[in-house]
């Protein structure tokens, strides 16, 4: 990560962070539902991947050719092709990711929710932790329709016909849309939550791209299609407390102070010239003390160099990562 620091003559302190483990893990479907008071019963969740705390550079998958949660005569859900995945890696600019993909969502063509592609994502970084959802062809059957003689038309005396809406391409967080099921004369209630997000109590996301709620009175429990979760834990590596840089003549003086340090094993000090940095210091800059310190570089600029405008500190930690602090403008010394 690129941590901007304090300009000079700021008293802003800022942190250079370390990503020391991350968790994440991803699957295509789950159900959890129970019929007429009767005890719940599970199926999947499938396909499934998790990533180890250490991380995986590469990207962990699973595949199923189809996914299915049927009960006896009542289907929940069913699918065409499924892919799941996750990903992350520790360190400095260490973060986590997870997906899922659904194709040909109610292939039995008995479910309320029917959509060509469901999709979810996740990624964590240090900063933040982001999660999104893609419906293709997405519909819900808020309504089954009433056909009281079974003869197939809703245009008898107390009857009425189907009602279907479209699902959101890009539903923005937590989109719910209610419904109903006409069971003989015994009206099933549902919710379905599209893209929904919840922060897990470690400070993970998990991002189910839909999320079925039957409340019953047949069926009661939860179905859950594409879920993805991302999480990351960082320590701060290095606390700043300001960052300077004075020139006199052909001399300039880079000056920093840390208020902490972690698992650090030193500085580097690196000078910009037209965009691109260039590292000054031949040997590295060792870390003094876990509570900060003060630290100077002088760079002496040859004769026939162009002098750097700005200048940065690389904080190198104990595991090899890296992370920055700065720019310091160049300031000329009183």
């Amino acid at each position: 990560m690129l941590l901007i620091g304090a300009a000079q003559g700021s008293a802003r302190a800022d942190r250079a962070f370390v990503v020391t483990a991350v968790s994440g893990s991803a699957y295509g479907y789950f159900s959890n539902v129970g019929f007429f008071g009767g005890p719940p019963a599970t199926r999947g969740p499938a396909p499934m991947v998790t990533l180890p705390s250490a991380g995986s550079a590469g990207s962990i998958t699973a595949t199923a050719a189809t996914g299915s949660a049927v009960y006896g005569p009542a289907t929940i859900f069913t699918s065409g092709p499924i892919t799941v995945s996750t990903q992350g890696t520790t360190g400095a600019t260490g973060s986590a990711t997870s997906s899922t993909n659904i194709q040909n969502v109610n292939t039995s063509g008995n479910e309320v929710f029917t959509a060509t592609n469901v999709a979810s994502t996740c990624t964590a970084t240090e900063a933040g932790i982001t999660g999104s959802t893609t419906i293709t062809g997405g519909t819900v059957q808020t309504d089954s329709g009433l056909d009281l003689n079974s003869d197939g038309d809703f245009t008898d005396a107390g009857e009425h016909v189907p009602v279907t809406v479209v699902v959101p391409a890009n539903p923005a967080p937590n989109t719910s849309i209610e419904g109903h099921i006409h069971v003989g004369t015994t009206t099933d209630n549902f919710r379905y939550v599209f893209n929904e997000q919840i922060v897990n109590p470690d400070g993970s996301l998990t991002v189910n791209a839909a999320h079925e709620y039957l409340l019953g009175p047949t069926a009661v429990g939860d179905l859950i299609i594409g879920q993805s979760r991302c999480g990351v834990t960082a320590v701060t590596a290095a606390t700043f407390r300001s960052l300077t840089a004075a020139a006199a003549g052909r001399e300039v003086l880079v000056r920093w102070r840390t208020a902490s340090e972690i698992d650090m094993l030193g500085f580097n000090v690196y000078g910009q010239v037209n965009g691109k940095r260039a590292k000054l210091n031949r040997r590295l800059i060792a870390a003094r003390s876990g509570s900060g310190a003060s630290y100077s570089f002088r760079h002496r600029i040859l004769a026939g160099k162009k002098a750097p405008a700005r200048y940065w500190i690389q904080v190198v930690n104990l595991d090899g990562s890296s992370s920055w602090y700065g720019p310091a403008r160049v300031t000329k010394h009183a």
